[in-house]
């Protein structure tokens, strides 16, 4: 119980302090689980990018393979 209630205080202190609302609580989490994750920013960034690829770059998106950019 203790490891949760200081999680909860550690995202406590990560959030914008002013503005907090609750429509932005996900995205907030989702943030602070992912600084979490990856500490160093440059290796963040790394993450950030790759994670982005996936999610946009997917076949759904259409822009899945390369060849439709003529670089294969």
């Amino acid at each position: 119980m203790q490891n949760v209630e200081q999680m909860w205080r550690d995202f406590h202190q990560a959030i914008p302090r002013y503005g907090r609302n609750t429509k932005h609580m996900a995205g907030n989490l989702a943030e602070f689980f992912f600084r979490q994750r990856y500490p160093e920013h440059m290796d963040r960034l790394h993450y950030f990018l790759e994670a982005c690829s996936k999610v946009y770059l997917s076949p759904k998106c259409g822009l899945a393979s390369d060849s439709q950019h003529g670089t294969e």
